[in-house]
């Protein structure tokens, strides 16, 4: 008689764990599933400068790169033009534009200037 109030005991003990689980603070906030929710988030990309020269390069928030090269582990620079430039991320082709023009050129002063 005693073992099997024990027995009893022992297995309401055990298979209590489970039903503590299941109750929930109704006050707490729903948490978040974090296996459903993507990580990653979508870069919005700003063309800053283009630079031309022996070789044209593009500066796409804040990384210089030329055509061809790949930036932000899936942007690819496809073509940079005067004051564009075309890239392709994930499938999807677009075309980055300056705000504000910016050309950097390179000024030349004569060997004997003073400046007076």
């Amino acid at each position: 008689m005693a073992y099997n109030r024990s027995l009893a005991l022992v297995l309401c003990f055990l298979f209590s764990g489970n039903s503590i689980a299941v109750l929930k603070d109704p006050t707490k906030p729903p948490s978040l599933n974090t296996s459903s929710i993507n990580f990653t988030p979508e870069v919005g990309l700003q063309l800053s400068a283009i630079y031309f020269g022996a070789n044209k390069r593009a500066t796409i928030n804040g990384i210089t790169a030329k055509e061809g090269q790949v930036i932000l582990s899936s942007v690819r620079i496809l073509k940079i033009l005067e004051d564009s430039v075309k890239v392709q991320s994930k499938g999807i082709k677009q075309t980055l534009y300056l705000f504000t023009p910016f050309k950097k050129k390179q000024v030349y002063l004569p060997k004997n200037s003073h400046n007076e």
